[in-house]
């Protein structure tokens, strides 16, 4: 997995100079969601549209993010055509998708709690209500108890009207979003 198009280049370079020896190593990458959806590819000499193409269309019918794939060849003398290449790359990227397994992620951003002793086991209670896991490590008790968490994207704005709930009724409660939000693995069980 790859979470910018900067970390893509970087895999595609690093494969490239392992298998510098290759005849090609065709490339296609997607990342990102919505505005910031990048996808890009590369035939490295071989005929336009028969390598980058099919790699993307192999991301594309999986209908996933996040990913790249390199696809090297080391020409063993036998032509395969414009429809070999292309049966040859996409099955390749197939497989490779294949093998590697996928893995859910989600948009997290992080948000940091503090709140009064009195208020902590109400914003403990509304923490669980809602499934939003934290390291209990990672709890600060001082003068205010102090927590940051990762909250999806789907649920920040639920629980952020829930903590302004309470600060309206005047329970000593504050909250805020920090950084950019960021992907992070979704917990599957079977």
């Amino acid at each position: 997995m790859v979470q910018t198009p900067e970390e893509a280049r970087a895999f595609i370079a690093e494969r490239s100079l392992i298998h510098k020896k290759a005849t090609h190593n065709c490339w296609g990458y997607k990342t990102g969601f919505e505005k910031t959806l990048e996808i890009f590819s590369s035939d490295d000499g071989e005929p336009s549209g028969t390598a980058g193409k099919p790699i993307i269309g192999s991301i594309e019918r999986q209908k996933i993010t996040n990913v790249v794939i390199v696809v090297t060849r080391y020409f063993g003398g036998k032509k395969l055509g414009i429809r070999g290449l292309i049966d040859a790359y996409s099955t390749a990227s197939d497989s490779c998708l294949t093998k590697s397994g996928f893995y859910l992620h989600q948009l997290m951003k992080k948000m940091k709690i503090s709140c009064g002793y009195a208020e902590w086991n109400r914003v403990e209670y509304e923490l669980g209500k809602n499934n939003i896991h934290y390291d209990k490590a990672d709890i600060e008790f001082n003068s205010n108890v102090e927590l940051l968490v990762d909250i999806s994207q789907e649920k920040l704005g639920l629980f952020s009207q829930i903590l302004e709930r309470y600060m309206d009724n005047g329970l000593s409660i504050s909250y805020n979003i920090e950084g950019e939000p960021f992907f992070s693995p979704v917990n599957i069980n079977h």
